[in-house]
């Protein structure tokens, strides 16, 4: 019985969305591992959470048998969509490093584990619905199914320089205008983190006052991210102004104000 199931699922998804895409027949055999190994579906969703944040590393779990067997399911769904990646073929490297396990022993289990691999129902990556192994589209909301160069992606290329503002969809009565204002700026980009979808503006200068509109926006809204540098920051030690800013901007005297 493996003794930490989310830690040692997480291990699997961090290799499998290393690529920025996390397929439905990477999230189909990630299911079909859960079931086979009877871990609760709650463990299966807080280990694709765990796998989308920043702080999670690969991490040996268990038993050196354990361990061995979370490699094993690391390659199985890493392979599921044919598509192994530089990045996906560092971290399985890395893995083996950290348990000691060699390039020859690594070798002979990629062979063993396609050759044994199954195709298993694909989970949509959008609406979390279970589809045929040969379906190319969701049953449910029609989503494409099949790796693509338009997969959604699952997390967002941070830039090094600048500043960086993710948000999620909402209800909120600003969304609708932080989008259009995210979409307009230096660099836009979107993805899928669990079932909503999150944006990201992108501002070279690094100039506050360039980003205050989005701010203004997306006061009060939950799930904001801010980034200055590519580091996160505090938005509320940041943008805690941005109300006294906009209210300084529609003033009648603004210098007075």
């Amino acid at each position: 019985m493996i003794p930490e199931p989310i830690p040692f699922l997480a291990n699997i998804a961090l290799v499998a969305r290393a690529d920025g895409i996390l397929s439905a027949s990477e999230l189909g055999q990630l299911d079909a591992i859960r079931k086979e190994y009877g871990f609760k579906k709650s463990d299966f969703n807080a280990a694709l959470r765990l796998a989308e944040g920043v702080t999670h590393k690969l991490t040996p779990i268990g038993t050196f048998a354990d361990q061995v067997k979370n490699l094993e399911l690391i390659i199985r769904v890493a392979h599921a969509d044919n598509d192994l990646d530089a990045i996906e073929t560092q971290l399985i490297a890395d893995f083996c490093h950290v348990i000691g396990i060699n390039q020859e022993q690594l070798d002979r289990l990629v062979k063993d584990v396609i050759s044994t691999l199954k195709p298993a129902d694909k989970l949509c990556p959008s609406c979390g619905v279970e589809n045929a192994s040969e379906a190319k589209f969701c049953q449910k909301c029609g989503s494409p199914l099949e790796p693509t160069a338009t997969d959604v992606k699952v997390q967002f290329d941070i830039p090094p320089k600048g500043i960086s503002i993710e948000f999620a969809e909402s209800t909120a009565t600003g969304y609708p205008r932080a989008l259009e204002i995210a979409q307009q700026s230096n660099g836009y980009q979107s993805c899928v983190k669990g079932k909503k979808t999150w944006h990201m503006a992108y501002y070279a200068s690094g100039t506050l006052s360039e980003a205050l509109p989005l701010a203004d926006c997306l006061s009060g809204m939950r799930n904001c991210i801010l980034y200055i540098d590519g580091k996160e920051q505090s938005w509320g030690e940041v943008f805690g102004f941005a109300w006294c800013a906009s209210q300084h901007d529609t003033a009648y005297r603004p210098v007075e104000y």
